[in-house]
């Protein structure tokens, strides 16, 4: 069996990363069945030398080798993993699923963000949890520093720029077309779990988590087959790293 390890960051409330992106990838390795460690990022040093290109998580160990980007990640272990498959073989169920994961990461991710370090009352229970073991005067300016990058890119990418009740509007969307997707069968793609179900749990799922997004949450849970079908894709990603989903 190959060493895998994976560099994260660090598990939240009801999630076993504060990235969806590490999300999606803990779900990957979970379907697959196989063994992996995971390693915590904390500071620049570790993250120049993971990834020195991107500066960001995921990356995946795997032996000697490094891989970034989610996406990068589910193409290699899927190539060295081929069982259960990640794709569907249809043609046109493979062309929706990977749309739907491009889709999950380049806009339905931005909720989750958003929810968490632009709303108020979400942030600051987050910034406890997430910076509060820093030592002083770092845990004072740093949540601030970052909470002003990030701030910055919402606005870049357009959601920044709406008001709060038209955010909540837009994820009431969303979850109702993802909804009606599922009329069709118990997966996204299809009767079989796919890449696009993973990409597409991970950042719902850091949304449904009521502790930490609770209006956010109750706009997802309302959703009956969306709800299922979270419950359906955490039963067959589990994994011991990850935490199980609650309806």
């Amino acid at each position: 069996m190959p060493k895998i390890v994976l560099y994260q960051y660090a598990a939240d409330v009801g999630v076993e990363s504060g990235s969806p992106f590490c999300v999606k990838v803990h779900r990957l390795l979970g379907y697959k069945g196989l063994e992996y460690a995971t390693h915590d990022v904390a500071g620049p040093g570790v993250m120049k030398r993971i990834s020195p290109r991107t500066r960001k998580v995921p990356v995946l160990g795997y032996d000697d080798e490094l891989v970034t980007d989610s996406s990068r990640i589910f193409a290699f272990v899927d190539a060295r993993h081929p069982s259960p498959p990640l794709w569907p073989d249809d043609a046109v169920a493979r062309a929706r699923a990977r749309l739907l994961e491009d889709w999950a990461d380049e806009s339905l991710y931005w909720f989750a963000v958003q929810q968490r370090w632009a709303v108020d009352t979400n942030f600051e229970p987050f910034r406890a949890r997430a910076f509060g073991r820093m030592p002083a005067p770092l845990r004072w300016f740093v949540p601030g520093v970052i909470r002003r990058s990030v701030l910055g890119q919402l606005h870049g990418q357009g959601i920044g720029r709406l008001s709060a009740e038209q955010v909540l509007e837009g994820l009431d969307e969303h979850a109702r077309m993802l909804d009606t997707l599922l009329e069709e069968g118990p997966f996204l793609a299809g009767r079989a779990l796919t890449g696009a179900d993973l990409a597409v749990f991970a950042p719902l799922r850091a949304v449904a988590v009521t502790e930490a997004t609770p209006e956010a949450a109750a706009i997802v849970r309302k959703h009956p087959r969306l709800t299922a079908w979270l419950l359906r894709v955490d039963e067959a990603t589990t994994s011991p790293h990850t935490q199980a989903f609650r309806s």
